[in-house]
């Protein structure tokens, strides 16, 4: 493999070196010896433990790695940008000194921890993100593991990607053509770049809120922003007035009630008559829906 290191450096080879490597894994494949079959035994474990750490060097997709850091893989991992992982060519190429690595547990399956830890060193790109969030649809950890990855996951959004948004952070999402998205979203709503390749069951299913919320929320966090977030709260009532007369009539006390405890905060803190301006338009929109 040392030959093969030089040659590919930090890479994971082209078909001739994947090819050298399956020709290197199966030349150390062992098996059954005759007339005794404890000699092929004897051999195998003595080709195992010979080295120093107790670790196989192998072609990945970041080059040749020892084996205590690759990682094979059941199912697609593309946002694992730094992670070394064994190729499909070569576990299907070379399948039983794959096998013999796995159950002498020289070589480990991926799994939540590793992507885990490759979380925790960078940052996402968009693309990288949306392929998390599939991969965590797929997977269906507990809601621990969930919370626990999502909390970790920086993704790096909009213009010359400057911001910076923690997937743990989003409590809610908007669905195109339900809410005004021009001019921008407060900062704890899942950016459109990525919300726009789920559908809303999706998101659900991965414990963001549903979309009604977000009414309640810019209402209430209206009190604690002061870049723009008013304007956005106006643009929202205005294009979900139509949406509001629809609303059971438990909604429109839960509303209400949201509006009373915003209105008397205000009052507390002294705050500026644009604030009430937007608790008086949310109380004659539900005042008409009743």
């Amino acid at each position: 493999m040392d030959n093969i290191a030089k040659r590919v450096g930090s890479n994971g080879g082209d078909e001739i070196v994947t090819a050298e490597a399956i020709h290197l894994m199966n030349l150390f494949t062992f098996h059954a010896s005759t007339p005794s079959a404890k000699v092929g035994n004897y051999i195998e474990e003595t080709f195992l433990s010979a080295s120093k750490d107790g670790t196989i060097r192998l072609l990945t997709t970041k080059g040749v790695k020892p084996s205590n850091v690759v990682r094979i893989a059941l199912r697609n991992f593309p946002f694992l940008a730094n992670t070394p992982i064994l190729s499909d060519s070569l576990a299907l190429g070379a399948p039983k000194f794959v096998s013999r690595l796995r159950e002498a547990e020289i070589l480990k399956t991926l799994s939540w921890q590793d992507v885990k830890q490759e979380l925790a060193g960078r940052t996402l790109a968009v693309s990288h993100a949306i392929q998390f969030l599939k991969w965590l649809l797929q997977e269906k950890l507990p809601y621990e593991q969930t919370k626990e990855l999502l909390n970790l996951a920086l993704v790096a959004c909009g213009e010359d990607f400057g911001k910076i948004v923690n997937l743990g952070h989003i409590t809610t999402f908007v669905v195109l053509g339900r809410i005004p998205v021009h001019g921008g979203l407060p900062p704890y709503v899942l950016p459109l770049e990525i919300g726009r390749s789920f559908t809303a069951p999706d998101l659900k299913s991965l414990y963001f809120l549903s979309l009604l919320p977000v009414i309640i929320l810019v209402v209430g966090e209206s009190l604690l922003f002061k870049n723009g977030l008013n304007s956005f709260v106006l643009r929202l009532l205005l294009y979900r007035h139509s949406t509001l007369k629809n609303l059971s009539n438990s909604l429109l006390r839960f509303y209400r009630l949201q509006v009373r405890i915003g209105s008397r905060f205000l009052r507390m803190i002294k705050t500026t008559s644009s604030h009430f301006l937007v608790l008086k338009t949310v109380c004659r929109l539900l005042k008409r829906a009743s």
